[in-house]
């Protein structure tokens, strides 16, 4: 009932002005082409992610067939619009707030962030960059954005935000409940080293337009629940699925080290190690395309409402206790911080005036260690959301709150074979390879 209803809503959108119509769809291409278009056709589908997916969010499919003025050439353009969640009229208001807000914070990503972060690369590297090295290419590719319907900045039914179609373009979303090999986890830390790498520069460089221009697209606001707050509830119901668990013998250590995640999570951290944090990198919003001439693999960063200004490292705790492959050894884990280690250093030093010192590696495992104990209960949560089984919309009431959700509903959408599975081996990996020097 619920589906048809939100179902019934788009199609209302669609036939409605909140959706763009061709003359802003052509404005806006012009925009991002720089030069001017003819629109020939128009073909427009709502299509929804995939029905093993744990998000529920739908989009506005475009397939255009345009014709650009200098050489009258004729293509086809395949792009996603990502509508306002609205739509969701089943929803309280705060949490519609809450939800516009970080939509609002991801249309500010792509239109605000990202073309700062770029322009910053070509204006202040001291290597010559490729343009598959710019910041850019680490997300789908934007061809523009909508925030409101009105003149204001405040996001209503009409807020939009329309990427590059990766799915078309072959990327695939990867495999979140089973983890991935060690080459594809050196890859995305790699990835995201790049990604921490160039906002770390910018702050460094340019910290008064850092704080002025970057920081705002990073601010949660006073209705929207901040999501590294943790209730004691919530541990509590961590607590006794371990119980269920072969560490139910060790579980006053396990207790010791929630009870300093829940005080410490909100505590001010280390100043040189903070900037742009992604807030949910796992593989659920990572996708892939393999190329076979020349052999590589690229990824593309998706979901980018969560962000936020905090420790870096925030981002590869969550990842490694979420992603990483069965039997994930403490040799294999010193390898990965490595490899992230040196691609987040070697970025560092293409600017003039990050202070590397900061930066030493010798100290890099003792930030690592101390960012693992602030988000070792964020990590047993988010964990619990990579073993969902597909989440429906009368769910999203508990998701949109979280982690102040009502934790009996939530219940019924864990794969709980699954999710045992892999807490026994996060924990295996913690506390008997100690692969974080508790």
């Amino acid at each position: 009932m619920a589906c048809g209803r939100a179902e019934t809503n788009i199609m209302a959108m669609l036939k409605s002005n909140t959706i763009f119509r061709v003359h802003e769809l052509t404005r806006m291409l012009e925009e991002h082409y720089r030069h001017s278009i003819t629109i020939l056709d128009k073909a427009v589908k709502v299509v929804q992610k995939p029905e093993d997916e744990i998000h529920m969010t739908r989009h506005i499919r475009y397939r255009l067939r345009i014709r650009h003025a200098p050489n009258r050439k004729t293509e086809y353009l395949t792009f996603y619009c990502k509508i306002s969640p609205i739509y969701l009229l089943r929803i309280t208001p705060i949490i519609t707030l809450n939800l516009l807000m970080r939509f609002r914070k991801e249309i500010y990503a792509y239109k605000v962030m990202i073309p700062n972060m770029d322009k910053f690369q070509k204006e202040r590297s001291q290597i010559t960059l490729r343009d598959t090295d710019l910041f850019s290419n680490i997300f789908p590719k934007c061809y523009g954005a909508r925030l409101t319907l009105q003149v204001s900045d405040a996001p209503d039914s009409g807020s939009a935000l329309v990427l590059d179609d990766l799915p078309q373009r072959g990327y695939v979303n990867m495999d979140f409940r089973n983890g991935i090999d060690l080459e594809t986890m050196k890859s995305m830390l790699r990835l995201l080293a790049r990604y921490h790498g160039t906002t770390l520069a910018f702050k460094y460089v340019l910290p008064y337009k850092f704080d002025e221009v970057i920081d705002p697209c990073l601010k949660w606001f006073n209705f929207a629940p901040d999501s590294y707050v943790c209730v004691p509830s919530e541990v509590d119901y961590l607590r006794k699925h371990i119980l269920k668990t072969s560490f139910k013998t060790r579980i006053d250590v396990v207790d010791r080290l929630m009870q300093f995640s829940l005080n410490n999570m909100t505590q001010p951290t280390t100043d040189a190690w903070v900037s742009v944090c992604h807030g949910k990198f796992m593989l659920y919003n990572v996708m892939r395309r393999e190329f076979d001439v020349p052999k590589f693999v690229e990824f593309k960063i998706i979901d980018l409402q969560h962000q936020v200004r905090r420790h870096v490292l925030t981002d590869v705790i969550l990842f490694l206790m979420t992603s990483c492959p069965p039997n994930f050894t403490r040799e294999q884990c010193d390898i990965a911080l490595y490899w992230y280690y040196e691609e987040l250093f070697n970025n560092l030093r293409r600017y003039n005036g990050v202070i590397l010192t900061e930066f030493k590696k010798h100290e890099f495992k003792y930030e690592v260690r101390d960012t693992f104990k602030r988000e070792f209960v964020r990590g047993l949560q988010m964990l619990r959301f990579v073993c969902c089984k597909k989440i429906h919309e009368d769910k999203v009431r508990s998701l949109s709150t979280w982690p102040r959700y009502d934790l009996r509903e939530i219940e019924s959408c864990i794969d709980y074979n699954l999710y045992y599975r892999r807490l026994q081996e996060v924990l295996v990996n913690i506390f008997d390879h100690d692969i974080f020097d508790l």
